[in-house]
């Protein structure tokens, strides 16, 4: 391993079991769903579907995602039923809502401009979106797009960076996770494959004063304990970046720090292998920080009940201290198998996704609370999926707080439409009130 290591604590981390973990009743879900949008609402499914990725907001309360399927561009071998689209959501007077396909992928030859994006979009401060889609560009091998809006109602996409530029995919190949942006408009990402040892980068793109981007690899994975990356990167307030990552020292995830270094370099560190026992198995979902400094995240396996935990990770002088903060045990009071990273409300819990649990076993939102003395977490269900009337089911992608506190987010199912083949429907586009 590159550079500095950190104390791994591996399977002697003492981890709080039952005698800290409560769970509260089912008389806890009690939040409201709207369905905001149930897509293939417009024939051929031109509006998009599989709607995978997390949302985002505007300042003017506009919501922006992808679609991994539908759209007007096709492509016979990569993507029949659609190559998948860029939407907004905009909130009308009679407090409906209006959706409009932005961009539609693979309308260039052999997807030059990219297909089938899975993840999130971020924004700008002069209000350009950027992405990822996997594959198409230049190679077939994935891009980073942006698209800017043109004033008229239009938006312009542009290719970024298109992935396996270089003999061997040394600047990296498949990009499926999303963007982060830094204070000076540089892009940092991932990829699953490519680099030095064709297990992946982590990535940062930045643009010249033509419009050109310029990519550097700020580190490339299989020159140590770890596979591959797993989910996108995040910054500290020392601007070290982390992220979570596939393999170490038990096969079964890691969470990795990158500490840039005087010289232009980062190093790369791993602060906690999972073991699969009670503290799980499966990260990729992403990861949150507290105001502290604590790292908070899920795991999809692994667990009491090998259906996920949540935990948090606190640095120390010297290393890391994972605690599991909850393990799901997929009853109707709870969820399982986390489908979303964690996202602090403004009192400080924690809200999450899973598409197992829930009243009626179709996924739920959870609230992850922590206790009158602070010591420990409860959790309760905030609200229970139901495809009964319209609703959407398996929740996918992180959620969104509002200003006001609503929550905001996508399943892959339900909704009013089947026109994607599925008799299940398409999935939605939700709100969850307080």
């Amino acid at each position: 391993m590159a550079g500095h290591r950190l104390l791994i604590l591996g399977a002697a981390v003492l981890i709080p079991l039952l005698g800290t973990l409560t769970i509260a009743p089912a008389a806890a879900a009690a939040k409201s769903e709207k369905v905001l949008y149930s897509f293939c609402s417009i024939q051929g499914c031109a509006d998009g579907f599989e709607a995978n990725g997390s949302l985002i907001l505007d300042p003017a309360g506009h919501l922006y995602g992808t679609t991994r399927a539908g759209g007007t561009g096709v492509n016979k071998q990569v993507c029949p039923q659609g190559c998948g689209t860029v939407f907004e959501l905009a909130p009308a007077v009679n407090g409906e809502w209006t959706e409009t396909v932005l961009y539609s992928f693979c309308s260039v030859a052999s997807c030059a401009d990219g297909a089938l994006p899975n993840a999130g979009l971020i924004l700008d401060a002069a209000g350009n979106l950027y992405g990822t889609a996997t594959p198409g560009g230049a190679s077939g091998h994935g891009i980073v797009f942006q698209l800017t809006h043109a004033g008229n109602g239009q938006w312009t996409e542009n290719v970024v960076y298109s992935f396996c530029s270089l003999k061997g995919c040394v600047d990296g190949s498949l990009p499926n996770a999303g963007l982060i942006i830094d204070a000076a408009g540089n892009l940092y990402g991932t990829t699953s494959e490519g680099g030095g040892r064709n297990e992946g980068t982590v990535f940062e793109l930045t643009a010249g004063l033509n419009g050109a981007w310029t990519e550097t690899i700020i580190h490339s994975f299989g020159y140590e304990a770890a596979d591959s990356p797993v989910g996108g990167v995040i910054f500290d307030a020392a601007g070290n970046l982390y992220g979570e990552g596939n393999g170490g020292a038990y096969g079964l995830g890691i969470v990795f720090r990158l500490t840039p270094k005087s010289i232009g370099t980062w190093s790369e560190a791993t602060i906690y292998d999972f073991t699969g026992g009670d503290d799980g198995s499966g990260p990729g979902n992403g990861l949150s920080f507290d105001t502290h400094g604590n790292l908070y995240g899920v795991t999809n396996s692994g667990g009491m009940d090998n259906l996920g935990i949540a935990f948090e990770l606190k640095p120390s002088e010297r290393f890391w201290t994972m605690s599991v903060i909850h393990s799901f045990t997929g009853e109707k009071n709870d969820g399982g198998h986390p489908s979303s990273g964690l996202i602090f409300n403004k009192s400080g819990n924690l809200y999450g996704a899973s598409i197992q649990g829930g009243f009626n076993e179709q996924g739920a939102v959870f609230k992850l609370m922590r206790s009158d003395d602070n010591r420990a977490w409860r959790e309760s269900v905030a609200y229970s999926f139901n495809n009964n009337g319209g609703g959407g089911y398996y929740p996918t992608g992180d959620l969104s707080f509002d200003a006001a506190g609503n929550l905001y987010g996508t399943t892959n199912f339900g909704g009013a439409n089947t026109g994607c083949g599925n008799s299940i429907g398409c999935g939605v586009v939700f709100e969850i009130t307080p």
